[in-house]
């Protein structure tokens, strides 16, 4: 079965709201980045870095911990979080900048990892660059502002 890989960022607050339905534009500008030579890079790196908030990791790595630690076919690795059962893998990696989530198999095992993150108040940014899907993991709230 084929590999997929997501990349999934928190995105600064103040860019949210605006970007929301707008999502092309994120998922164009990681692409970008990604798939750039030398020069222009420098300058994309520098705009992914400008909207994108570090990762919490010790408070992404408790949760879940927290959620999924008594699952069976849950492991603690070294440097990721790994899945495995009969139905497929997911591994999730926890960098500085960005979680990184490779799974194979059915698409349960990832979701599991997906809906463990969507628990947490942070605006998590999907993209899987090789098949141009992309997403917010939890739908923004739109509330109504009384004048």
């Amino acid at each position: 079965m084929d590999l997929r890989k997501y990349d999934i960022y928190v995105i600064e607050d103040a860019f949210v709201e605006y970007f929301y339905g707008r999502e092309q534009m994120f998922f164009q500008l990681f692409k970008e980045c990604d798939e750039s030579e030398t020069g222009i890079k420098e300058i994309l790196i520098q705009q992914v870095d400008y909207i994108t908030k570090s990762i919490p990791t010790i408070y992404i790595y408790s949760h879940i911990v927290q959620e999924l630690g008594k699952r069976t076919d849950f492991f603690i690795k070294e440097r990721s979080f790994l899945l495995e059962n009969k139905r497929g893998t997911a591994e999730l990696f926890i960098g500085r900048k960005k979680l990184s989530l490779q799974s194979s198999g059915y698409l349960d095992t990832e979701f599991i990892f997906m809906d463990c993150l969507k628990q947490l108040d942070f605006n998590f940014f999907a993209l899987d660059l090789k098949n141009g899907r992309f997403g917010w993991l939890k739908p923004l709230k739109h509330q109504k502002i009384a004048k």
